[in-house]
């Protein structure tokens, strides 16, 4: 397991009633063990995410996201499966469900793309999301 460093393009799109679009790109870390690709990067302050780190997980059909700091949680993704877990805030936490509906990992030790589709329920309320994460390792931008 060698640490890479990587450039991180995250792109985050719910539509309920219109679709919103975020992106934003940061340096991280990318690695691959045990069968499975890690991502490493912290959010930004302006997406109101200051002080939290993020642990990407993905193999070739599952997927996790734990975020640690002061907006936390541990979401799990695997196609056709809800599952769900409690949102941690400086407000407080809630209970969220999520349900994952596709993940394709083209994820490879010198980066690429991985696409999470799923929706979000929180007090009845139900939205879809699409997550992208691309990795741009060191060793790829120099090709």
């Amino acid at each position: 397991m060698k640490k890479i460093n990587a450039t991180i393009t995250i792109t985050s799109i719910i539509n309920s009633d219109e679709a919103e679009k975020t992106e934003f790109i940061t340096e991280g870390a990318f690695y691959f063990k045990n069968g499975s690709y890690y991502i490493l990067y912290d959010e930004k302050e302006e997406l109101g995410m200051a002080n939290c780190s993020v642990v990407v997980k993905a193999s070739e059909d599952v997927a996790s996201v734990n975020r640690t700091g002061d907006f936390s949680s541990k979401m799990y993704y695997k196609k056709g499966e809800a599952t769900e877990f409690l949102y941690h805030t400086p407000y407080g936490k809630f209970p969220v469900i999520l349900s994952t509906q596709e993940i394709k990992n083209n994820l490879n030790v010198m980066g690429g793309k991985l696409e999470i589709i799923y929706s979000v329920t929180i007090n009845n309320e139900e939205n879809f999301h699409v997550l992208g994460i691309e990795v741009k390792t060191e060793e790829r931008r120099e090709v």
